[in-house]
């Protein structure tokens, strides 16, 4: 996506299982929506801190309120997503290290798609038996890389 909102409510949990969540890396804008309700503001500052102590190229990903059935701060939110999307395409050291993780992740696929785990976990059994196991030794012949085909 060009542009992720992560949409958070005041009972949402407090910050520190949104940063092993993962969530601070991916978001390109917050919202604390229901932001009428008690402890909106404190999940709105605690948001502002996180985002300032983790600012990449100087700079902060915005955090904005709203109240969905009211409409308040809709607007703004609406104009601040136009505003990223418009700047998509400009290369940024937070773009280019999603990029880099999503196409990590998607070569990690595609290479283990073939791997199953229980034929894994029976192998690797059956050659710890061995007194002289090495892993290394063990993956190079059970699962050859393309690049030790040529030797």
């Amino acid at each position: 996506a060009d542009c992720t909102v992560v949409t958070l409510v005041p009972e949402a949990g407090d910050e520190v299982q949104m940063l092993k969540a993962g969530i601070m890396e991916i978001a390109n804008i917050f919202v604390v929506n229901k932001a009428d309700r008690d402890d909106a503001d404190t999940l709105y500052r605690h948001l502002r801190t996180l985002v300032h102590e983790r600012a990449i190229d100087s700079k902060e990903t915005p955090v904005f309120k709203t109240t969905a059935t009211s409409m308040q701060g809709v607007d703004a939110l609406a104009a601040a997503i136009e505003t990223e999307l418009q700047q998509a395409n400009t290369l940024t050291e937070k773009r280019i290290h999603l990029l880099v993780e999503k196409s990590w992740q998607l070569i990690q696929s595609q290479r283990m798609k073939n791997i199953d785990r229980t034929a894994l976990k029976r192998k690797l059994e059956q050659a710890l038996q061995q007194s002289d196991f090495n892993l290394y030794g063990f993956l190079k012949a059970e699962y050859p890389t393309p690049s030790s085909y040529s030797s």
